[in-house]
């Protein structure tokens, strides 16, 4: 690897930039740089938890912008553009899409006709089934249909909104994968910083997505299809990559270090469930109190 090193910086002082600095001292900095890219790799390679929540937080990223590319792209679907001319003179850009009011907050309302009323149920299908491969095609299926937008926008704003709600429907189990995955990898003093992981990638979503689709959006008049182009694209591009890192849990994984697997089977947070059955009689008991007191208040 040293050779290879030495050979990419003789390479580098055929720049004329390069030149001016001393062999010494670039081979001390190539050499720096590769000892902390290999202390990096090694610390992933041993902290494995942190590689697969992250890698499961970035679907937060691409499915916020799938959710709000819509609020972006429909001003430029629906308004008139006015180019400035010579003059007096000012040229209109028709719009693409002479949709009414009511149309538009059918298609921007969509995605939330199933996004929450099926929270409950995928979450009780991801105990039952590998959070891995629902998240997978969750972002995938919802990726392409983001990416078929502009198609589907053509046939009308009820088929379009069809669309929007499987969308929104294929996005629901991002938020009971990611809590499923933090409880199957995350130790018990370690749960705290996995579950930071992804939602400052979910922040970090809420605040890209928007400008991000403004600047794709901002040339041409069918510009606006760029938006949903990125945002399909992009999910397209994490499903191999979350197929490959993935896991539903240590037990099952090929890449985590023996250390690290025991490591965290033997601290891991032990469910709720099992600790309140201990005291079961107890808590019912001061439950039948409370309630039978609050309706001696009401009375």
């Amino acid at each position: 690897m040293e050779i290879a090193i030495l050979v990419i910086v003789i390479k580098l002082r055929r720049c004329r930039v390069l030149k001016l600095i001393p062999t010494q001292i670039l081979c001390y900095q190539a050499f720096s740089v590769f000892q902390k890219t290999r202390h990096l790799s090694m610390w992933f390679r041993t902290h494995w938890r942190y590689t697969v929540m992250f890698t499961a937080s970035i679907a937060a990223i691409m499915l916020n912008g799938q959710r709000s590319n819509l609020s972006v792209a429909i001003v430029a679907m629906t308004q008139n553009n006015y180019v400035v001319g010579y003059g007096n003179i000012s040229l209109v850009q028709a719009k693409s899409f002479n949709w009414s009011m009511s149309d538009q907050a059918l298609v921007l309302g969509a995605y939330f006709y199933a996004y929450v009323p099926m929270q409950i149920p995928v979450g009780y299908l991801i105990n039952k089934y590998s959070p891995q491969n629902i998240l997978l095609f969750s972002v995938f299926f919802s990726s392409v249909l983001t990416l078929s937008s502009p198609f589907f926008a053509d046939l009308g704003p009820t088929i379009f909104a069809i669309i929007r709600v499987f969308i929104g429907l294929f996005s629901v189990p991002i938020f009971p994968t990611i809590t499923t995955l933090i409880k199957h990898w995350a130790p018990s003093n370690k749960n705290t910083a996995c579950s930071t992981i992804y939602f400052i990638c979910l922040t970090f979503g809420g605040i890209v997505a928007q400008p991000l689709s403004g600047l794709v959006s901002s040339n041409g008049k069918s510009s606006w299809k760029n938006i949903f182009y990125l945002w399909g694209c992009l999910g397209l591009i994490w499903v191999p990559l979350w197929s490959y890192l993935g896991s539903d849990s240590p037990e099952i994984c090929s890449k985590i270090s023996k250390k690290e697997k025991e490591y965290i089977l033997r601290t891991r947070v032990v469910p709720m469930q099992f600790k309140m059955s201990i005291h079961d009689s107890q808590v019912n008991n001061e439950l039948e109190d409370l309630c039978g007191r609050y309706c001696i208040y009401l009375a």
